[in-house]
């Protein structure tokens, strides 16, 4: 089971209703097409990992997974935590699709504007509200 947690920095809950999105990403041998995360209600929220895999593998998989998210009520930062073990087969062995989660919503997140969240851990990893 693997715990993801991201910051994201604001004075108000940003991510209410929203759905934020990384565009295609590549981190190591790891790609995905897009990245989205769902923010559902005042407590839920969806992680969905949309045609990841390797690079050394032409099979891609879109899984989602389920997590929580809450208010710590420092400088009004929102933490999101996702629980999940998402392996899938291709060509080159066993991937975990939450690794992907990993490598590009978990850490601090810098609001930059209203529809703009901007990883500090992950270097050029942008989430976008559309």
């Amino acid at each position: 089971m693997t715990a993801l947690a991201f910051v994201v920095a604001g004075c108000a809950p940003p991510v209410v209703g929203g759905v934020w999105h990384t565009g295609f990403v590549r981190s190591g041998a790891l790609v995905a097409d897009d990245v989205s995360v769902e923010f559902i209600d005042g407590s839920n929220v969806r992680g969905t990992v949309t045609r990841g895999g390797l690079t050394t593998c032409t099979e891609r998989h879109t899984r989602t997974m389920q997590g929580t998210w809450r208010m710590n009520g420092d400088g009004g930062r929102v933490f999101v935590y996702f629980f999940c073990d998402v392996e899938v087969q291709c060509s080159a062995g066993t991937i975990n699709l939450c690794e992907v989660l990993e490598q590009t919503v978990v850490g601090n997140h810098e609001q930059r504007s209203t529809n703009e969240l901007v990883s500090v851990e992950h270097a050029g990893v942008r989430l976008t509200r559309r």
